[in-house]
Parts: C-alpha cells; sequence; structure tokens
C-alpha cells in the first residue's frame, strides 16, 4: 500500500494563503529556489518549457540535502513550521514555513522526487477536482511514471541528495515575451549570489525549436552608468570604466556629449536623521524593543547618470528598463535573500534625481531570532512602524540625500557648461545677424556711414533668442494622479498628427509626468519655464477634484 502524507492545513486555507503570499508566478517561482538555497543546495536548475503558454512545464532540481519520509512527514508538510526554532543558529532565509505554497500556487498538480543518502522517493500533490474543505496530501508514487526532461542533469554525480520539484499545466499565458526576457533579471534580484557561493541556471523553452541549454543568472548592474557610488568597503562594485557620458542639447538642439570621472567612496560613518535632526550611525549598538543589538548597512548605492535607455546603454550596455524591469531601485536583502524589492518609495525623497537612485544594501537586523518576523502577508514588503525598519529608513534616506545632491551638482556643471556654448552661439548669431544687417541697410541704399553706426546698435539691441516663432507647443498641467487622462490627451493628439519625444526642445507636447525630466541637465520647473517663456507654448488645465 502507497504512503500518504496530509498537509497540516485544508485545500481553501493553502489557496488562501497563496495568494496573499505572491503576487506572480516569477516571486512564486523565485520562493522555490530559496527553498533549494535553503536546503545546502550549491546548484540549482530552472527549467521552464512555454511552448504551451497555458499548459507550461517547470522542473526545478537542487543539489541540497533532500528529504527523507520522516522529514516531510514532520516539515515538508508541517504550514508554518518555524525550522529556527529547534536550532536558532539555522541561516537558512525562510523562517514562517510556508514556501512550500509557492509549488501549489503555480500548479494544482505537482510531483516532487527526493533523494536522502541513496533513499529516493517519489510523491504527487494533485488538487485538480479538491473541494475546500478536503486536505491535500503527497500521494507516493512510482518514480519510473514520471517523466523528468532534465533526467540527465538530475541522475548526474552532482545530485547524489536532492530534490526534483516537477509543475505540470502551470498558467503562464498572460507573460509576454518581454516579461520572460525579464526574468532573468528579476532572479538574479532575488539572490545576493556573490555572497552565497552559490548558482542558479536557468533554461526556458519558447519555441519547439529551443534546445536543452541552461545559462547561470548572474547580477547585470550597470554601475558604469552611475555618476557616483557609495558603498561599505567590502562590497564588489563591477564597474569597468573610469567614466561616463552626459548628453545636452546647446542653443542649436546639436546634442553634445561631455564626460566625466566617476566618483566611488565609502558609505558616510554616519548621515542625519531629517526628522529627529540627530546623527545616526551606519553601524553600532542601539536597543530594540527592549534588548541592545549590534546593527550594521552594507552593500551599496549609486545613482545614474540618466534612466533614459539610449543615453544610458551607450555608458553600460547592462542598462536595461522597460515596463517589466525598473534597475530604478534600492534592494533590501537579508541572509542574501531580498526582503524588500524597492524601499524608495518609502524614502520621502524630493527632487529631479530621487528615481535614478539603485542600490542593494543588507541589514541583518531585520531577521534577528530575538525579535517578531516583520514581513508583511506578501512577504514582498515589511512593517514600516517597526523600529528596525525606522533606522533603516533614516540611514538610507541620508545616503540618498547626499546622492541626489551630488548629481544635482553634476546637472548644475553640465549647466554652466551648456550656458558657455550657448553663449558663443549667441555671439556668432549676433556677429552674423549684424554683418546681414550691414549688408540689407547697404542694398537699401542707406548711406555707409549710417549703416555702420546703426547695425552694431540694433544687434547690441538683442538679448538672448531673436529667432521669430513660428511653431507652437502644448504644456498640460495636471495632478499627478490624474496622469491616466493625460496620458490619454496626449496619445490623442500624437494620433493626429503632434510629436512627442523625450527632449524638451522638439516636442510638440509636454507634461510633468511624461518624462521629460529624463536627460536630467535641467530641473522640471526650469524645463517648463523655458518652454512656456521660450517656444510659443499654450498651456491647458486638466481641472479634476484631484487637481
Amino acid at each position: 500500500m502507497k504512503n500518504s502524507i496530509p498537509f497540516s492545513l485544508n485545500y481553501n486555507a493553502l489557496k488562501m494563503f497563496g495568494r496573499q503570499l505572491y503576487s506572480n508566478a516569477w516571486a512564486a517561482i523565485s520562493e522555490l529556489v530559496a527553498n533549494g538555497f535553503d536546503a545546502e543546495a550549491t546548484k540549482v536548475f530552472l527549467y521552464i518549457n512555454m511552448i504551451d503558454k497555458k499548459h507550461s512545464t517547470i522542473e526545478l532540481l537542487d543539489n541540497g540535502s533532500g528529504m527523507d519520509e520522516r522529514e516531510l512527514r514532520n516539515k515538508y508538510v508541517i504550514i508554518g513550521r518555524n525550522r529556527r526554532l529547534s536550532n536558532p543558529k539555522d541561516m537558512a532565509a525562510g523562517r514562517k514555513g510556508i514556501g512550500k505554497l509557492a509549488a501549489l500556487y503555480l500548479s494544482d498538480n505537482y510531483n516532487i522526487i527526493t533523494k536522502k543518502s541513496s533513499d529516493i522517493t517519489a510523491w504527487s500533490v494533485d488538487v485538480t477536482n479538491m473541494d475546500d474543505l478536503s486536505t491535500p496530501s503527497l500521494e507516493e508514487v512510482d518514480i519510473s511514471s514520471i517523466k523528468m526532461t532534465c533526467a540527465d542533469i538530475w541522475n548526474g554525480t552532482e545530485f547524489k541528495n536532492g530534490t526534483l520539484i516537477q509543475l505540470r499545466d502551470v498558467n503562464l499565458r498572460r507573460l509576454g515575451d518581454a516579461a520572460i526576457d525579464a526574468l532573468e533579471h528579476k532572479l538574479s534580484n532575488y539572490f545576493l549570489f556573490d555572497s552565497m557561493e552559490k548558482k542558479l541556471k536557468v533554461c526556458i523553452i519558447k519555441n519547439a525549436i529551443d534546445e536543452l541549454v541552461f545559462k547561470d543568472v548572474y547580477k547585470s548592474i550597470a554601475f558604469d552608468n552611475m555618476s557616483h557610488i557609495y558603498r561599505s568597503e567590502d562590497t564588489y562594485i563591477d564597474s569597468t570604466k573610469d567614466s561616463f557620458e552626459v548628453n545636452y542639447n546647446n542653443k542649436l538642439s546639436t546634442n553634445k556629449t561631455q564626460l566625466f570621472k566617476r566618483k566611488k567612496q565609502n558609505f558616510p560613518v554616519e548621515v542625519t536623521n531629517r526628522v529627529l535632526k540627530e546623527k545616526v550611525s551606519i553601524k553600532g549598538i542601539k536597543e530594540f524593543y527592549g534588548k541592545e543589538k549590534e546593527y550594521i548597512l552594507t552593500g551599496w548605492i549609486g545613482i545614474h547618470s540618466s534612466i533614459d535607455n539610449e543615453t544610458s546603454r551607450k555608458n553600460d550596455e547592462r542598462y536595461i528598463k522597460n515596463q517589466f524591469y525598473n534597475p530604478n531601485q534600492i534592494r533590501v536583502y537579508v541572509r542574501n535573500k531580498l526582503a524588500n524589492e524597492n524601499i524608495l518609495g518609502k524614502l520621502d525623497l524630493v527632487g529631479t534625481y530621487a528615481n535614478y537612485l539603485e542600490g542593494e544594501v543588507s541589514f541583518e537586523i531585520l531577521d534577528d531570532n530575538d525579535f517578531d518576523d516583520i514581513a508583511t502577508s506578501n512577504r514582498q514588503e515589511f512593517s514600516i512602524i517597526d523600529e528596525r525598519v525606522t533606522l533603516l529608513i533614516s540611514l538610507l534616506r541620508g545616503i540618498a540625500t547626499q546622492l541626489i545632491a551630488r548629481r544635482q551638482e553634476l546637472a548644475n556643471e553640465v549647466n554652466e557648461i551648456k550656458k558657455a556654448e550657448d553663449e558663443q552661439i549667441r555671439a556668432k548669431e549676433k556677429s552674423t545677424f549684424e554683418q546681414e544687417l550691414h549688408n540689407d541697410l547697404i542694398s537699401a541704399s542707406v548711406p555707409v556711414d549710417i549703416a555702420n553706426d546703426v547695425s552694431p546698435i540694433i544687434a547690441n539691441k538683442l538679448k538672448g533668442q531673436y529667432e521669430l516663432k513660428t511653431s507652437y507647443k502644448l504644456f498640460i498641467s495636471h495632478a499627478k494622479k490624474d496622469r491616466m487622462f493625460t496620458d490619454f490627451i496626449s496619445h490623442y493628439l500624437q494620433h493626429r498628427g503632434f510629436k512627442w519625444t523625450n527632449d524638451y526642445t522638439t516636442t510638440d507636447i509636454f507634461y510633468s509626468s511624461d518624462g521629460l525630466d529624463i536627460t536630467g541637465l535641467t530641473p522640471l520647473s526650469g524645463m517648463i519655464r523655458e518652454m512656456i517663456l521660450n517656444h510659443n507654448t499654450d498651456i491647458l488645465f486638466l481641472l479634476h477634484e484631484t487637481f
């Protein structure tokens, strides 16, 4: 008779927890990868066959410790088991004992094959037609009944122990090619591979002609596009160039390039808490909930010279930004695993360059065994009222504020270069104008002596741009919450023949949330002022209750 191992919760509870924990397939897949690393695996292989997206197959193999029947019964199926209670020195990233729900989030029908000390067993979970009050279970099956695509790897010498999870009929229909291509970058952000000295290998089959080839997932951060980088002393920064380019448009709308040296420095010893007006140390001893604990912030935070894809990729081809992947975020790690995907929004930063920041920091005090778990129910955020998070936000805000100031100084320097160049252009234009005016006066039979006197006087009276304005632009003034409506108006006008570009000197339409500030050379207020004063701009106010 085959064995059966029931889970500790009914199917309805498991489904409910799964939906709360994972917002998308990639988050659930990363959880299964993390489970492999927590099992002391040095390698994890991830295979995804999505030729038929609605019925995709995923195989995930790790060479970790594996599980025997006793561990499956006493550990795996127990939802909410805290593994650290029995071993406080356990350095696993997992704590809540709910990571295994990732498999149920992805598939109603999956297999587990596990090896431990030459003991190999296979189990199946099938909740396809299960009612909510029933209890799912692991049902032992014959290994020969399971067809594995990655059988050669699983049967190799590197996998003397380990676990293979095969997920069937995974619905990935909503994922387009761009989302799929972003998977590698997403997965690379879930872990600090350099610190872990572990490998994740991925193979995605999208078409029948694709080959079974696994690629290493590694960090691909565009350090060469950053103007300033702050880091802890032992943090590795993969920067191969000493300089970067900043582009600007001169008065003639000619795109020019200026080269600058990248600046790197260690984290400041302390930063100023903006609220309490006091100094906060990057590392030290502090009391949390009545207990004194040592803390330290490690990692790096940089600020990009540009967040425009084309400009940024000239500095560093690793820069990728699209609707599925945004590198401009500060990621927080605990025990080498992502704890918060982007804490940047919690720092309450202002200024054009707040969205130019990127960083990866570790703050281990967030997951100290002596304190409660601060992760929220979806495991992708944590409570911002916790004392440890408050401290982290103060530290990050202080560092980020300094970086934003350095980036603004760079913009000011570029503006001075642009201003000097524009003055030279104006002087040349004025000289040319004076000569042309003198020739016109002579042609009009004005005496030479009068033409000589009048030409420089008229030319010297001219200030700034004196070309006749023959074209018009539209500025849409709106509340931030109304961007959806403003985008609609912009797209409609483009359909009717208006031109939109991210260069504010050539576009026909501009508004504060359309990305015009990506050139990073002029504050947004300065852009709007110049457009209204110098470009024959009509203003459309979008009035709404949020305005």
